[in-house]
């Protein structure tokens, strides 16, 4: 029997620094034809904070602080089939 993973908020109990519920929000702001522009917001699932962001690299900067990570966010490279 597996134990079950058990969301610390849904219990009441206070959430530790190591996590975060985020609802992070990316969209085109303008065309393609002029050069992609990219926007994002970040909600905390947990306060409702929100924080918004006019360039991708600053979202990511924003969750490495905010998960003290050292490590690079960029996603991994495409494995051939």
């Amino acid at each position: 029997m597996s134990a079950a993973l058990v969301n610390p908020a849904a219990a009441g109990e206070e959430m530790p620094e190591s996590y975060g519920s985020f609802l992070i929000r990316v969209w085109l702001a303008t065309e393609p034809e002029e050069g992609a522009a990219w926007a994002a917001e970040v909600e905390s699932v947990h306060t409702g904070e929100r924080w918004s962001f006019t360039e991708l690299e600053p979202l990511m900067d924003f969750l490495r602080h905010r998960f003290a990570l050292k490590g690079d966010l960029s996603p991994a490279p495409a494995q051939p089939p």
